[in-house]
């Protein structure tokens, strides 16, 4: 299974570029509260919309030890989930 796992935030072009070369089967989307509402249209740009899709939250996207953090917990789960 292959799992993409992105940051959203500036611009989307290389998202769609990454969904469309990587083709994964499951794409979690790490972002803001802010950028949560871009994922939608980048997975329309990349024609992904049957792909299995999560979104995270990061809890505080100005604090670089939330954002480490919560990104280690996302792929730490995913490592149990998909060894």
């Amino acid at each position: 299974m292959r799992i993409l796992v992105v940051t959203v935030g500036g611009s989307p072009q290389p998202i769609v570029t990454s969904i469309s070369q990587n083709k994964p089967d499951r794409i979690y989307f790490l972002c803001s509260r802010k950028s949560e509402e871009m994922v939608d249209s980048i997975c329309a740009r990349a024609k992904a919309n049957d792909i299995p899709r999560s979104i995270e939250i990061i809890g505080d996207e100005d604090d670089l030890n939330v954002c480490y953090a919560d990104s280690l917990r996302l792929l730490g789960g995913l490592r149990k989930q998909f060894p």
